[in-house]
Parts: structure tokens; sequence; C-alpha cells
């Protein structure tokens, strides 16, 4: 069966008979199944996510987390739902997060990338990758981030690693020298 809305705008006409008893109502009605789907759709994807997945204000208000990205940072719906996000971003990281925001609301219909540390209400720090673009229609950012916290230590363990090898290879190199 089809979903049927009245249409707004558009009152029922209620049809009385002499003694004023309801004989009828007559209203202008809307199949709405389409847009029942496709909302359903939208909200199973935004859920699906491994990913964070984001809508805020176009002044940096969240309005809304997927459960991913609330998992990653240790909050629930109501500490994020309202709040200025760039006060989850960790403060050395703040100005390069504002200048990402200005950039992408100076070019509407761009998508922005930018890489920074939100703060995990354990005081942790989340390597996160944003895309984000403005929805001008709906009137909000729509943003996804990638967490590049575990790469980003695996490749500061290389450094160290490379570097502790180069240390031992130039002392190996030295002790060699000298016999």
């Amino acid at each position: 069966w089809p979903m049927l809305s009245a249409l707004a705008g558009r009152p029922a006409v209620l049809v009385r008979g002499a003694d004023g008893s309801l004989l009828r109502q007559v209203a202008t009605m809307a199949d709405v199944t389409r847009e029942v789907t496709l909302e359903a759709e939208a909200e199973a994807f935004f859920e699906v996510g491994a990913d964070v997945f984001m809508i805020a204000e176009v002044d940096g208000r969240v309005r809304r987390v997927n459960d991913a990205g609330l998992a990653l940072l240790g909050r629930c719906a109501e500490e994020v739902a309202g709040r200025p996000c760039f006060e989850l971003v960790a403060p050395e990281d703040r100005a390069a997060a504002f200048a990402s925001h200005g950039r992408l609301m100076a070019n509407p219909g761009s998508t922005e990338t930018s890489v920074h540390r939100w703060l995990a209400k354990d005081g942790t720090e989340r390597w996160l990758e944003w895309t984000c673009r403005v929805d001008a229609r709906a009137g909000v950012l729509l943003k996804v981030g990638r967490d590049l916290t575990a790469r980003r230590e695996a490749e500061e363990r290389a450094r160290t690693e490379a570097s502790r090898r180069a240390a031992l290879s130039e002392r190996h190199d030295a002790v060699m020298a000298s016999l």
C-alpha cells in the first residue's frame, strides 16, 4: 500500500448533513512512499558506515554524528549535538580547522579535505581526515571523517625504527673505521 500524506496548505473539507452529522471528508492526498523510502535508506546508510559521518550547521554546530563517530570519540549523541565541532578539535589544530571551514564556506559546492586531531572524551587524540561539503539546499555541512590514528602511529614507529637503525649503522661504521 502506498503511504499517503495530506498536502500541506490544503485542509480537508468536511461535508455535513442537514442535522450536522459528518457525511464525508474530502482531502487532497499525495503518495509519499518514495520519500519515506529514500529517508529510510539515507538513515540506514548513515548508521552502517564505519567512518565518522557528521551533519553540522553551516556555523559548525553539530547536528548529528553516527554511532561509529560517537564510539570513536567515546561520547553520546547528547554530548555533541548543538556543540560547535571546533570544540572537539585539538587546540593546536583549531586554526587549521577554522581555515578549512572558511575555504569551504567561500566556495559553496566544493569539497574540502583536511586532517586534524579530535579529542575523545577520555582525553586521547584521534587523527581524522575529513572530507566536507556544504549542502546548500539543506543548509548543512556534510562531513565524513576517516580515523588515521593507527596509520600515523605505525608511520611514527617506522620513522623511529629507521632513525634507530641509521644511528646503529653510523656507530658500526665509526667502530669499523677506527679498527
